[in-house]
């Protein structure tokens, strides 16, 4: 009679009828498991999702009443909306402030390391200048011991 019941031709012949191909797609491991398979796990599927209609509304799952259902309207305060908008308002004020003070402090921060870099080099300088000025003072010394019995013999 030439009829094939593997899930590949099955989920192909869904697809030719016009059915959404993620379901297909999802349902076809379970159709090469057989059609046993398959059922059990729709029927799960079908569990789960009555399962899940009784949590959100809390009401039991009926067919017609799914088509006509709609949520209740949730209680609404208008003070506690009006009191939320002014927290949000202070808290974004309070966010754009802090946000001005971090721009100063990152500004100073940023000049005191460049001042920093500066004393820094002044540092290294004086310590040269420091070495130079030991240097000559102790050639000054030396000099001065030298040239003194000198100068004392042309001053006589």
């Amino acid at each position: 009679m030439g009829l094939r019941t593997d899930g590949d031709t099955v989920g192909g012949r869904m697809l030719d009828k016009g059915f959404d191909p993620l379901k297909v797609d999802e349902i076809r491991p379970h159709l090469r498991a057989g059609f046993d398979a398959a059922h059990k796990e729709a029927q799960s599927k079908a569990r789960d999702a009555k399962a899940s209609w009784r949590a959100t509304t809390g009401e039991t799952y009926g067919s017609v009443k799914a088509a006509t259902w709609k949520a209740n309207k949730p209680a609404h305060d208008g003070n506690r909306v009006k009191l939320a908008r002014e927290e949000l308002a202070r808290v974004s004020e309070q966010i754009e402030n802090g946000a001005v003070e971090i721009a100063v402090m990152q500004s100073a921060a940023a000049r005191q390391a460049q001042e920093s870099v500066k004393v820094a080099g002044y540092r290294e300088k004086a310590a040269q200048v420091c070495g130079h000025r030991g240097q000559t003072s102790v050639r000054r010394v030396r000099t001065e011991k030298m040239a003194s019995p000198c100068l004392i013999r042309s001053r006589k």
